[in-house]
């Protein structure tokens, strides 16, 4: 079992720790938000309902949301060399960034960016030219 970061020996509360840190968590089913209306739902009432669940994993996190200056959003990725993925994702982690690991390679990172920031698809290219 995880234990939180203060290693208190508490059992590691994602929904908690999310909410602790200043995102609005979501909580899942599979990929879908469980509440309704999640879109409109006041911040504090979901993560009042986070906070509550604390033997559930699987949460997402409400983008377009406050966040400083700037607004909660995500940075999906999806890498197909296995050494590179394990670099980029042990990266993020060292960030502090909240990441999401799905499938090998499929990873999503939480950051705070500023307001002006679009929505907007890059496709890099690896050395030898794969994508």
């Amino acid at each position: 079992m995880q234990t939180n970061a203060a290693d208190d020996g508490r059992p590691f509360h994602p929904g908690q720790a999310l909410s602790d840190s200043g995102y609005v968590p979501l909580i899942l089913d599979g990929k879908r938000p469980t509440q309704k209306d999640w879109t409109r739902r006041p911040a504090e009432v979901l993560r009042a309902a986070a906070r509550g669940t604390p033997g559930r994993t699987n949460f997402g996190v409400r983008c377009g949301e406050p966040a400083g200056s700037g607004v909660v959003a995500a940075l999906d990725f999806d890498i197909d060399d296995e050494s590179s993925a394990g670099r980029i994702t042990e990266a993020l982690a060292n960030l502090g960034m909240p990441v999401r690991l799905g499938k090998p390679g499929r990873l999503l990172a939480v950051v705070r960016v500023p307001r002006d920031v679009r929505n907007e698809d890059r496709k890099f290219h690896h050395p030898d030219g794969r994508t």
